[in-house]
């Protein structure tokens, strides 16, 4: 019986805990937004309830720029390609020297590495894409 409780915690307990939580913060900042909002009309008659209510979803809504996802995608694709690298070198010269050949070793480095080259490709296409778009805007001034 006691073999099964930490599966059983880990696997059932533990992600509904997770989505729980984090429906739980959304449904409270939600909440403080409307008390905000409420309290600001309840003192000042005079302000726009829709400028303040835009004003709290775009702060509940930040988008990042298409640089800093270009960054991200870079950042990402270097971690995975460098963990990819080092975990495949490492079951190599293991086996050099050990004559023991770790197949999950390089099954996960090459894992890590085809993830890395993707967001290296993701990121490069993207590239190209981005700088049109800021080229056609400075046509357009």
């Amino acid at each position: 019986m006691e073999g099964i409780l930490i599966p059983l915690g880990v696997c059932v307990v533990l992600p509904v805990l997770i989505v729980w939580l984090s429906t739980r913060t959304k449904i409270k900042q939600d909440e403080l937004r409307a008390q905000v909002l409420m309290e600001a009309l309840r003192n000042n008659s005079d302000i726009d309830a829709k400028q303040i209510a835009e004003s709290l979803a775009q702060s509940k809504t930040k988008q990042k720029t298409p640089i800093e996802l270009l960054r991200g995608r870079l950042l990402r694709g270097c971690i995975f390609s460098l963990i990819g690298l080092t975990l495949i070198l490492v079951a190599v010269l293991r086996c050099i020297n050990d004559s023991f050949f770790n197949t999950q070793q390089i099954t996960v480095g090459g894992i890590c590495l085809s993830i890395g080259i993707a967001f290296f490709v993701v990121y490069f296409t993207s590239r190209r894409q981005v700088q049109q778009e800021y080229e056609r805007e400075l046509r357009e001034k």
